[in-house]
């Protein structure tokens, strides 16, 4: 995560917190309930909406998300020139050793077709294709993000009129109006 995300988010916190302090108190804005149907629900109906196998990379690509892998690009380029000057100095089976303890997985698996002797035209398709499938997949898991917040919006909704409908059925009793548009209100808040 980059530093003006951490900023903006400490920011946008600190200054909630802080008017939800200076009125009635952090505390009267939990509500269990509202919480479990805005979380509760939207992550159901994401279960409906994907597949098992794309839901359980769900929580490996949301720590990717709040922490990505940093890439050295200067390092990364120092690298590719090391190996082909040892690849035009001792042949490209020297490389052998290297692209085995490489931990970058995309340049072992070029550096390795090269060494197993595939034409530089096959290595190139194929790892386009790899590209593309990297992509796609990025795509997918970030349409369970926005899936998410379009789901969690609607589940505030949700909440809202079950907050409401128990606000309608309590109009007699003018003491349950209150906390019942209060759940409603903070369902929507939740979900926002």
């Amino acid at each position: 995560m980059d530093l003006g995300t951490v900023i903006g988010i400490v920011l946008i916190m600190a200054l909630l917190l802080g008017a939800m302090s200076m009125g009635v108190g952090v505390g009267a804005y939990i509500d269990i309930p509202s919480v479990l149907i805005v979380v509760g629900g939207s992550i159901g109906a994401l279960m409906i909406s994907f597949k098992p196998s794309q839901m359980k990379a769900f929580t490996k690509v949301f720590m990717i998300a709040i922490k990505p892998p940093q890439e050295d690009v200067g390092e990364l380029i120092k690298k590719l020139v090391d190996f082909a000057t040892k690849a035009r100095k001792d042949g490209i089976l020297a490389l052998e050793s290297d692209v085995n303890a490489d931990p970058n997985e995309f340049l072992r698996k070029g550096l390795s077709m090269a060494i197993d002797g595939s034409e530089p035209d096959t290595i190139r398709e194929l790892l386009e294709i790899d590209m593309e499938q990297t992509s796609t997949r990025h795509k997918i898991h970030g349409s369970i993000f926005n899936q998410w917040a379009g789901l969690a919006g609607a589940m505030g909704m949700v909440g809202t009129l079950i907050g409401l409908v128990a606000m309608l059925l309590n109009m007699a009793d003018p003491s349950a109006i209150g906390p019942s548009m209060a759940v409603a209100l903070l369902t929507t808040m939740y979900g926002g």
